[in-house]
């Protein structure tokens, strides 16, 4: 993104969409961008190195409410 990184870009995504979920990918150190995540209020992040084996259980958890799937699975 030439014009903003991902943090800035979650802010106003989050105050302009209300209801959307984020998920941060990065490449950075993972505890820089977990600050970054609280500050952004970002529902999670994962490491781009990670994402072969957390990218599925971090999406479902974030489209969950209350341990709740909030959409229906496919069967």
């Amino acid at each position: 993104m030439p014009n903003m990184n991902g943090i800035d870009a979650t802010r106003i995504i989050r105050t302009q969409v209300s209801g959307t979920r984020i998920l941060i990918i990065s490449q950075d150190d993972p505890s820089i961008v977990q600050r970054q995540n609280l500050v952004a209020n970002a529902h999670g992040f994962l490491a781009k190195a990670d994402l072969p084996r957390d990218l599925l259980p971090a999406i479902e958890r974030i489209l969950s409410v209350n341990g709740q799937p909030e959409i229906e699975k496919a069967s």
